[in-house]
């Protein structure tokens, strides 16, 4: 309340702020971002949600995009002359290969790849590298995968985060025969 008082210059009628009756607030939430898991019911229990599906297609967005552009660079299983060989695609085909591994095995939706979780900046030839390793890789391992699940996505020779990172940047092939299936 002193903050309040201090910063606007005018006192609070019996320490109260008052709000309008037609001020709404709108926000969006991850029920499965750590931090607001013990919120979580009580902003549950308070508010109205509805349910925004994935959609790869569709854009919810004012510039009419749907997805994030650009492309990965994976290390293919097939090898010519004991060589991996480099395999080009696209974010869109990336994360629908990896959020159907994840119904799969039960992984709730809030959980899967969303059209955006890399952004354009980050899908450029100088930063998707460091963006996979840094970004996806890690929420991946660390938090989508972690009860012994990495083997879905990831080669079962991949024991931990490091391996797969130095792997990854040593342009060996990462990811699940699995996966190759998908792409």
């Amino acid at each position: 309340i002193q903050h309040i008082e201090r910063e606007t210059g005018t006192i609070l009628d019996k320490g109260m702020l008052k709000i309008p009756s037609n001020l709404s607030l709108v926000a969006t939430m991850n029920s499965s971002d750590q931090a607001v898991m013990p919120l979580d019911t009580a902003f549950k229990r308070r508010w109205s949600f509805r349910y925004i599906p994935l959609d790869f297609d569709n854009s919810y967005t004012e510039n009419g995009k749907a997805c994030s552009d650009g492309f990965l660079h994976i290390q293919d299983q097939t090898s010519i002359n004991e060589h991996a060989q480099e395999k080009q695609i696209s974010w869109k085909e990336f994360a629908l290969a990896i959020n159907q591994i994840l119904t799969e095995n039960g992984i709730p939706e809030d959980k899967h790849l969303g059209p955006f979780f890399l952004s354009d900046n980050e899908l450029t030839p100088e930063n998707r590298t460091e963006s996979l390793t840094g970004k996806l890789f890690m929420y991946l391992w660390d938090d989508v995968l972690r009860h012994g699940m990495t083997g879905e996505v990831f080669s079962p020779k991949i024991k931990t985060y490091g391996q797969l990172t130095r792997s990854y940047q040593n342009k060996e092939p990462v990811f699940s025969s699995k996966f190759f299936g998908l792409v």
